[in-house]
């Protein structure tokens, strides 16, 4: 689904269709939150046409990677990937991410957490994480241990 928004647009709800491809064609500079789960998306393309995005829901979706398409999007806040066939996440580091929601995926080692300084919860539930590596840069997490969830994982070894 190719996407233009009027400019002036600040939230696009999108959820429960049958939408398998998603992809900005246009700037969305006042676009604030996105919602797009409960689709059949495989990719999301284009999401630096909303500079602005603060919150992104993809959850219940069929996407497999987060990569390069998160780069550039400095204001995201909340991100919302649960319930997707993820395994593998490479967003780079975004800078006003606080809240990371990675629930029911097939991730196994959760490196990419590291140097999200703003980042307070991080909920990794149910996924293929068997060993937890050393995380660095998580100033705010520290603090919030107990709300930084690894159940249903197969952890066998941190550090």
């Amino acid at each position: 689904m190719r996407v233009e928004c009027p400019a002036s647009l600040e939230s696009l709800v999108l959820a429960g269709n049958r939408i398998q491809s998603f992809e900005f064609t246009k700037e969305a500079p006042q676009l604030r939150v996105l919602d797009v789960s409960r689709n059949g998306i495989t990719k999301l393309s284009g999401l630096v046409m909303a500079k602005g995005l603060e919150k992104l829901d993809a959850a219940f979706n069929h996407l497999t990677s987060l990569g390069t398409e998160f780069m550039g999007l400095q204001s995201l806040s909340e991100l919302t990937v649960s319930h997707n066939l993820l395994s593998k996440v490479d967003f780079g580091r975004l800078r006003s991410l606080r809240t990371l929601d990675l629930s029911d995926n097939q991730i196994t080692v959760p490196g990419f957490l590291n140097g999200h300084g703003k980042l307070e919860r991080a909920d990794l539930s149910s996924n293929r994480i068997s060993a937890l590596p050393q995380l660095y840069g998580l100033i705010s997490l520290r603090h919030l241990l107990l709300k930084y969830f690894l159940s249903a994982n197969l952890i066998a070894t941190t550090g």
